[in-house]
């Protein structure tokens, strides 16, 4: 009952007993009581009063360990302990002295509520969200965005079309039952859209390969709202660790994203859980993919 009662007195929380690991360190698992602020705040709640201060001890060291290596967009997480009645004065300067915020809540109960709710926003009060103004775009969101498939009538031209490939009969079905642009297009508006040199270099060989008419004219104009950044010149936050197991093309899309600290939106969740396995959790839309039609 307290984690329940604690969980929901915390802003933009993502996720009640969550675990984090990264490959960067193996066999380190953090199984997290609350996961708030959009994942910058990792809660561990001590409801009893039988932990042990070394048992304390030892699970802090692991998440600070782990918390080094975990980049939630783009930061890395804050970890509260919550404890409920008074903590241990030296187990407090201890936590605190290792960047660990301590709360200190009263026994959960009907008339308490308010009371953890005003603690809550008091330990959160200096935990900005941050809310980026910045997205990527990749091969995949792209494509989508210049698309007849997303633009036009889903007429018995398009049924042709799409009879040809599975994929592409798929992707007919779920624009007849909701537009993928009525997601896409809020997202980015007033939005600075970013990609890298190498995703434009891809992007036209797929227009010159497949696009037609109407997608050349989208893509011209698509381009003309886009800053391209050359995969070369990209400045990385030295604190932030090289991303591995990613070919040049997904690097590309990390590192411009790292650099502005901006959204990715895709439709390659492999892509992002590779991402997810080492660490890196950014903001992120993912869509459905969307192919170019030749119209």
């Amino acid at each position: 009952l307290g984690e329940i009662e604690v969980a929901l007195s915390f802003p933009g929380i993502v996720g009640v007993g969550k675990k984090f690991r990264s490959c960067r360190l193996p066999g380190v698992v953090a199984h997290m009581d609350v996961v708030a602020c959009e994942g910058l705040l990792w809660v561990e709640v001590k409801a009893s009063k039988g932990s042990l201060i070394t048992e304390i001890q030892k699970q802090a060291e692991m998440y600070i360990a782990l918390r080094q290596v975990i980049w939630c967009r783009w930061h890395n997480p804050t970890v509260c302990f919550v404890f409920f009645g008074e903590v241990d004065g030296a187990l407090r300067l201890w936590l605190e002295g290792h960047h660990i915020e301590v709360m200190s809540l009263p026994t959960i109960h009907a008339d308490s509520l308010d009371s953890i709710a005003d603690s809550v926003r008091h330990c959160c009060k200096h935990l900005v969200i941050p809310s980026s103004s910045c997205v990527v775009l990749d091969v995949f969101s792209i494509c989508a965005l210049i698309s007849q498939l997303s633009h036009g009538e889903l007429d018995t031209e398009m049924e042709i079309w799409a009879s040809a490939n599975e994929h592409w009969m798929l992707s007919l079905q779920e624009e007849r039952a909701q537009r993928l642009l009525t997601t896409l297009l809020p997202y980015i508006e007033a939005k600075q859209l970013y990609t890298s040199d190498l995703v434009m270099n891809r992007c036209q060989f797929l227009v010159d390969q497949s696009a037609g008419s109407h997608e050349r004219q989208r893509w011209e104009a698509l381009k003309d709202s886009i800053t391209i950044i050359s995969s070369d010149s990209i400045s990385v936050d030295n604190h932030l660790p090289a991303c591995e197991r990613l070919n040049d093309l997904q690097n590309s899309i990390f590192r411009v994203a790292a650099s502005k600290k901006a959204s990715i939106v895709t439709s390659n969740s492999r892509f992002l859980r590779t991402l997810n396995e080492q660490g890196i959790f950014p903001c992120a839309l993912i869509h459905r993919p969307r192919w170019l039609t030749g119209k």
